[in-house]
């Protein structure tokens, strides 16, 4: 029976063996010594010139052998993937493919065990150079490679080689360092590697500095489809292509633990594609010091990168994008890091759109290390031509460090970031104790936002420092906007499209007293929180507090709403019996926290100031244009003849100087954003 089984098995085989290549010989391998040959290079070395094209058909078995496979036509095909297995001896080379020009060479399903005690050996396939024209036309199919030793390729390209393709192919690394699945060397600018394809590749090294496909030189079209790469650790890489161009990397997942994810060259192409480096994909390896700062794909000194459709997660970023790199289109991806979503330092013609964008801390950064935010986006370094459509951006934070949507730190040479109909948002939760803005710039013109919106929030409601657009310099415009909704700014903010003229009239407004709000309430030996007993001020206004005892310099914390109806604190400290103005404007007051004070008889009122808040920002106190006012009982507004002059940083204007009666009317016309 075994012999009848046998005879059909190698018919249909035959049959297979007759496409490879159109080949017409077939030659049979068995280490028993029921085939042709009893090993694999016995088989080669006997097949003559007039015999090739030819198979060499392997049956099931161990070859403990080396093999050189110098001539071209001819094919290595194993009867089992599992079952035919070529183990050489340690620090061997399993098949070594050797020669110039047209190849014509297959190495088609069986398993390859190679065990390498010693640097640069013991690895599974390589293609050689010898010397003369570069080998084309080789074929790696259906093979699964285990690697027993550090520092081992299983597939490696040598001095360059063309038409090379790589498809069906399993990597088990098991915990072997700094092992490669595939590397491509000794291309030149002149003479790079070409038309390489990798497709339908699984990889799975879990050892230090492991890499999955690595170009350490120039190669030109190359094509990965279908790679799966699991866990490169400290100093490992998913992807390493710097040196390729004119790569496309598409259906491909890679999860790192502490490597990089993606490392790309000029003209790539990366799509549908999952890359992600996250700390649970391992546990503490032993390979030194965390990587905490590894992005899922990083682009460096390159041009013309397009990622579209993909899922990027890094420690650090999920998308790093270094000095120099230029024409970078990402679309309609999702991108999430440690840190920053995106990091942009330097670049030029830069586009993101569709796409959503977060950074939040809870994807495994290290929060002892600096930066001290966690970003959505942050631009570092000189860049030009930057711009975001259509896309939520985020930043969260649940630790100690501050949360930035975006953050602009240096002024692009040629315009502010553009930015079309975004929704950017930066929160930080209750048990963390930094500060949320969502828009943030730090260079004079350094966001230009049309549409969209922005959003802070805080968990702690305490927090004063929560700002939707936040501009540190208080009168240069960093940030312009038009048909933007935000309500809670700091600094001058300018207009994207043109400035419009707004008309605000403030009706009936009360005068300011000292305890309109809250009425004198005594202090306790601990911190009160008042809820209750509250007046809302009538008109969007700034808040006062007065304390009735010399000496009195605690802080009092107003919680409430603003004109959009937008949490906001404002802390006042006491200043003895001295009516203290807060800066922020207050439409509702939820509640007041009153400090803790024991001397018996201390007591605290919180009124109202002659200050009101403006609905939009304004970029200098030369926007405000004129101030009309009327009294209770007039029918029309008076210009008056000297305008306040505003706080630029707040968006208030202090109108104690109109000197207003008791329901006077006030009409602001300032230049405002749309």
């Amino acid at each position: 029976m075994h012999r009848l089984l046998r005879i059909a098995t190698i018919a249909s085989l035959a049959t297979v063996a007759q496409a490879q290549h159109g080949f017409s010989h077939t030659f049979t391998v068995d280490p028993s010594g029921n085939a042709d040959y009893t090993t694999i290079q016995g088989a080669i070395n006997a097949i003559p010139a007039l015999s090739r094209p030819a198979t060499i058909l392997v049956y099931a078995g161990t070859y403990t052998e080396a093999v050189t496979l110098s001539d071209p036509e001819i094919d290595i095909v194993g009867i089992d993937r599992k079952g035919v297995v070529i183990k050489p001896p340690v620090n061997t080379d399993a098949v070594t493919i050797t020669g110039n020009g047209e190849r014509l060479n297959t190495i088609r399903n069986l398993t390859i065990w190679t065990d390498d005690d010693t640097a640069g050996e013991g690895r599974g396939i390589v293609i050689e150079n010898n010397g003369g024209a570069d080998p084309t036309d080789i074929t790696i199919d259906g093979v699964t490679f285990r690697i027993g030793g550090a520092n081992s390729d299983a597939i490696l390209l040598d001095d360059r080689a063309h038409s090379i393709e790589i498809s069906n192919v399993a990597v088990l690394g098991a915990a072997e360092d700094t092992i490669k699945g595939v590397c491509v060397t000794g291309g030149t600018s002149a003479d790079p590697s070409l038309d390489i394809t990798i497709s339908n590749v699984v990889m799975l090294l879990d050892g230090c500095s492991a890499k999955g496909v690595t170009f350490e030189d120039e190669a030109e079209n190359v094509t990965i489809t279908g790679l799966f790469v699991r866990k490169p650790s400290f100093g490992g890489r998913g992807i390493e292509a710097e040196f390729a161009t004119n790569l496309t990397v598409e259906n491909c997942d890679i999860l790192a633990h502490d490597g990089d994810g993606l490392i790309v060259g000029p003209n790539t192409i990366v799509r549908d594609s999952s890359i992600v480096v996250r700390k649970d994909y391992g546990s503490d390896d032993g390979c030194g010091s965390s990587a905490d700062d590894k992005p899922g794909i990083t682009i460096g000194d390159v041009a013309g990168v397009v990622i579209d459709d993909c899922y990027l997660e890094g420690r650090f970023a999920g998308l790093s994008i270094g000095t120099d790199a230029q024409d970078v289109a990402v679309v309609a991806s999702d991108i999430r890091g440690g840190v920053a979503g995106v990091g942009i330092n330097g670049a030029s013609d830069i586009s993101l759109s569709n796409c959503r964008i977060a950074g939040d801390s809870d994807l495994g950064f290290d929060s002892t290390l600096p930066p001290k935010q966690h970003y959505g986006v942050r631009v570092l370094g000189t860049t030009s031509g930057l711009s975001v459509a259509s896309s939520v951006i985020s930043a969260r934070s649940t630790t100690s460090k501050d949360a930035m949507g975006v953050l602009v730190e240096v002024a692009p040479t040629d315009r502010p970031l553009q930015v079309l109909d975004w929704v950017v948002s930066a929160s930080v939760t209750s048990a963390a104790t930094g500060v949320a803005h969502a828009v943030q710039s730090k260079a004079t013109d350094g966001i230009a936002m049309i549409g969209g919106s922005a959003d802070a929030t805080d968990g702690d409601e305490r927090e004063t420092d929560v700002y939707d657009i936040y501009n540190a310099s208080n009168t240069a415009v960093r940030v312009r906007t038009s048909g933007t909704k935000f309500s809670r700014w700091k600094g001058a903010v300018g207009a994207a499209v043109g400035e419009r003229a707004a008309v605000q009239r403030v009706v009936n407004v009360p005068s300011a007293g000292a305890a309109t709000v809250l009425a004198t309430t005594g202090l306790l030996g601990t911190e009160r929180t008042v809820t209750t007993g509250i007046t809302d001020p009538s008109v969007f206004r700034v808040l006062s507090i007065t304390g009735n005892t010399a000496g009195m310099d605690q802080t009092v914390i107003i919680i409430g709403l603003d004109w959009g109806l937008r949490p906001i604190a404002d802390a006042i400290e006491l200043d003895g019996t001295s009516t203290v103005n807060g800066v922020k404007a207050f439409r509702k007051v939820t509640k007041i926290i009153l400090p803790a004070d024991s001397n018996p008889g201390r007591t605290v009122s919180v009124g109202t100031a002659e200050i009101l808040g403006l609905h939009a920002p304004i970029s200098t106190a030369d926007d405000l244009q004129q101030i009309g006012q009327k009294a209770s009982a007039g029918t029309s507004y008076s210009i008056q003849a000297t305008t306040p002059t505003p706080s630029v940083e707040r968006g208030t204007v202090d109108i104690s100087g109109l000197s207003p009666a008791n329901n006077d009317s006030i009409e602001f016309t300032y230049l405002a954003s749309e």
